[in-house]
């Protein structure tokens, strides 16, 4: 159904009565996958309000988050597979913050209990303010998504002096630059995840 979708706007694409702009090369190359040719098609990141967060000075603490939508396709089961393996070897707390699809998080209530997990909230819906100060105390962001287009939070969080480890997937690739914001992990490699 997308590929029909899209037919008319990659026609007029090609003809170059249409400019495409995207948030990211993976994106793009999605774009491109389509049918979309790569001179119709312009990369605009996301950016940073920085008059936001040019004051997140907030003391570490040991915590690591995750801060956005709690869905299924976050993976956050991931999540909390590898905390079990962290809460191990460390008092440190999780917290998992975002706006919920309640199914979800449901689940994800129910597999926390089921792991015997001590040191782990989840919150739902958060104040702006509060996913800053979040972001701004805890010492690591973790991303588990399968796709993202961007992963602003990434930069968000990047803001606040918090680095990300996220699974190498398009969207997260391109937010998160492997060994010097973060770290980038294989999907579904919960061992490794909890390493990082």
């Amino acid at each position: 159904l997308e590929q029909r979708l899209h037919k008319p706007y990659i026609q007029a694409a090609k003809r170059g009565d249409l400019k495409v702009i995207t948030v990211s090369p993976s994106t793009a190359q999605d774009l491109y996958d389509l049918g979309y040719p790569p001179h119709a098609v312009a990369i605009v990141p996301n950016g940073l309000d920085w008059d936001q967060y040019k004051d997140c000075n907030s003391q570490k603490r040991d915590l690591v988050t995750y801060v956005g939508r709690i869905t299924p396709y976050k993976r956050l089961e991931d999540l909390l597979k590898a905390w079990k393996m962290v809460e191990e070897n460390c008092d440190a707390e999780l917290v998992i913050a975002g706006r919920a699809d309640p199914r979800y998080l449901a689940r994800l209530t129910k597999l926390a209990k089921k792991l015997n997990l001590s040191h782990v909230q989840l919150k739902t819906n958060i104040s702006q303010q509060e996913k800053k100060t979040i972001l701004a105390e805890a010492k690591l962001l973790v991303y588990t998504s399968i796709r993202e287009g961007w992963g602003q939070t990434v930069l968000e969080a990047a803001g606040c002096k918090t680095p990300t480890v996220a699974y190498n997937v398009p969207g997260l690739r391109d937010a998160v630059r492997h060994m010097e914001t973060g770290v980038l992990v294989e999907p579904g490699d919960v061992k490794r995840l909890a390493k990082e």
